[in-house]
């Protein structure tokens, strides 16, 4: 539940930081660059925390040889 909430979570803020940046690039009255930072740290913290949370799950690590 945990992985899916985060994955959620963290495509919710790329999303909302490039939607802000698209809305500042076509000059969108309601755009704010402020909002565009924060949304864009918001997207990294999060993009950061599934990067980690995932890493053990992705890791292929090298095994050792069997001993006989």
């Amino acid at each position: 539940m945990m992985y899916a909430l985060l994955t959620g979570y963290t495509c919710l803020a790329v999303s909302l930081a490039a939607m802000a940046v698209v809305m500042i690039v076509n000059g969108d009255p309601d755009a704010s660059v402020g909002l565009a930072v924060g949304f864009g740290l918001f997207a990294l913290v999060f993009v950061t925390l599934a990067a980690t949370l995932y890493r053990p799950l992705l890791h292929q690590g090298v095994s050792e040889p069997l001993q006989r």
